[in-house]
């Protein structure tokens, strides 16, 4: 073959090609992806705009089969049969390929590489002044997930916006899915009620059209919109009805996305059996999608579990595999949960300072991400840097924590502060976060992806015990005992009964000491099943101040008088 001088070879190929579509002229499907590579190797003495067109229909064909990465090899072979025409020609196919170019890259797990390829799209379509081809680019642009936020990405928002002016009112189906990606953009934002405004519009809009897909996409992106720490039994609800549209439209990707919204409302409820199904569910349609992003998120949610049931071995497996991950948001939402999923992990082995460097760069790359400094004020006390765990704690509990975003991450991260408020005994931020976390009571301290804390009770007993409210915190560490338990949450467990015997032990009233010392050796026979070394080491020496201690039977008790 090398030694064919390279204008006969390209006749060669061109003659190859021309056969191979005579003899499937009747079932070219099959075929495309092979005519497409001969008709390419004939260039230039072949036709451009045909081996493109071939190259892009083998390209749609392979996305169909779920080859995201070989249809990504064959837009781009279109995309280069097309590069000798001049710059402007063909304007309106290079873009669509483009797009669809982008479209494979992100569901291969090559976002970064998507985005780019994207932009250049959307130069295009601006150029063009096409809403539709510019709204395909915008919503690929903000990767697969329409929950995913801008962060520090100046183009998103500016690109869904444009898209939207360009539109106008001539697509109301790319109306929905843009007005929706936007809220889901958006959720950085101060204002959250423009974002739900938005994805109101969206729902209220699909459900005039007729069109299962396109609603299922609008309720994806407002139960994310709207996704406070009051309303989980509203979004199960909305979850339910998003599954439905989404499988009666056959989209793998809404169906991870109505699994991933019944997985969070369910597990901030504390019901933890049927969570875990969902989990599963979400692991079971990713493995049908084959799209790195959506198996991310199963594998993340798996592992927020196992840490919550303290199979610490398996989780690290799991978080080890989420920091390798492809990018599958444009925030690198991987790397923000596998470092806190790591960061609860090195704490429990007594390993804290392990993870010292990456909390800190946490903060600063992950800003709309603010439990992490809550998690490196906590760190900061355990490893007896109280003047920065101070800092970083008053920083945090600016203007009442309002930082504190009112969103899937708040409850986790409100009960990280307390932690850290009652660590550093800071009485003043203890009454303010007291009254924020109290009509929470009963629910469990989870964030997705990034792990749980157990039960909030836990979290209200240590602040009322800052306080010096010992009845209230009594009450407290026996009702996150008892969630805990039932959430089979057996690190959490073990922590609530050393808090509590410190309470009792504080108090020291009548019987208190016994019920510390029982306490006490329950949680230390867990953290030592479980490999909760830190945790073991403070029991060891609690257990020490309330080992009864009784005089020998055969010695009269004696008094001074």
């Amino acid at each position: 073959y090398e030694d064919i001088p390279p204008a006969r070879r390209a006749q060669l190929h061109l003659r190859a090609g021309e056969v191979l579509e005579d003899i499937y002229a009747a079932d070219v499907e099959p075929h495309l992806g092979e005519i497409a590579h001969h008709l390419f190797q004939a260039m230039p003495t072949g036709d451009p705009a045909r081996a493109a067109e071939y190259a892009r229909r083998a390209g749609e064909r392979a996305v169909k089969s779920l080859a995201y990465e070989e249809a990504a090899r064959l837009y781009r072979m279109a995309l280069q049969a097309l590069e000798p025409a001049p710059a402007g020609d063909d304007d309106d196919l290079r873009a669509e390929l483009l797009v669809a170019l982008g479209e494979a890259e992100a569901r291969s797990g090559d976002l970064p590489g998507a985005r780019e390829t994207l932009l250049r799209a959307a130069e295009i379509a601006r150029r063009m002044g096409a809403g539709s081809l510019l709204g395909r680019a915008a919503l690929g642009y903000g990767g697969r997930f329409i929950w995913g936020r801008a962060g520090k990405d100046v183009h998103l928002v500016p690109i869904l916006q444009d898209a939207l002016v360009l539109l106008g009112g001539s697509d109301d189906r790319m109306r929905v899915r843009l007005l929706g990606r936007l809220a889901g953009a958006l959720r950085d934002s101060r204002e959250r009620e423009h974002g739900a405004s938005l994805a109101r519009q969206a729902v209220d809009l699909a459900r005039g059209l007729d069109d299962p897909g396109t609603l299922a996409y609008a309720l994806s992106a407002y139960i994310w919109a709207i996704w406070a720490p009051e309303n989980p039994r509203e979004r199960l609800e909305l979850a339910s009805e998003l599954r439905r549209h989404a499988a009666e439209a056959h989209d793998g990707e809404r169906i991870v996305d109505g699994y991933i919204a019944t997985f969070g409302a369910l597990s901030e409820l504390g019901r933890m059996t049927e969570s875990k199904a969902a989990v599963e569910e979400v692991i079971r349609s990713a493995d049908e999608l084959r799209q790195p992003a959506q198996l991310w998120v199963g594998e993340a949610a798996r592992a927020e579990h196992l840490m919550l049931e303290g199979r610490f071995g398996e989780a690290e497996r799991l978080v080890a595999s989420s920091l390798k991950a492809y990018e599958p948001t444009t925030v690198r939402d991987n790397v923000s949960a596998a470092r806190f999923q790591l960061f609860l992990l090195r704490r429990e082995q007594g390993r804290g300072a392990e993870v010292e460097a990456m909390l800190r760069s946490s903060v600063e790359e992950f800003p709309w991400y603010p439990l992490h400094r809550g998690a490196l004020a906590c760190l900061m006390v355990g490893l007896g840097g109280m003047v920065e765990a101070r800092a970083v704690f008053d920083e945090l509990a600016e203007d009442d924590f309002a930082v504190l975003h009112r969103d899937n991450e708040w409850v986790l991260g409100t009960s990280l502060a307390a932690e850290a408020c009652y660590l550093l005994r800071n009485e003043t931020a203890a009454a303010v976060l007291y009254e924020q976390l109290l009509p929470f009571r009963g629910r469990h301290a989870i964030g997705h992806a990034e792990g749980s804390v157990g039960a909030v009770d836990r979290y209200l007993g240590l602040l009322a015990a800052t306080l010096g409210r010992l009845a209230e915190a009594e009450r407290h560490f026996e009702d996150a005992l008892e969630m805990n338990a039932r959430m089979g949450a057996r690190p959490w467990t073990a922590h609530t009964q050393h808090d509590f015997a410190s309470m009792l032990l504080s108090r020291d009233g009548s019987g208190d000491r016994e019920r510390a010392h029982e306490l006490l050796s329950e949680a230390r026979d867990t953290a030592r099943a479980i490999g909760m070394v830190a945790l073991e080491s403070k029991i060891t020496e609690g257990l020490a101040d309330t080992t009864p201690t009784s005089a020998p039977p055969d010695v009269p008790h004696c008094a001074f008088r």
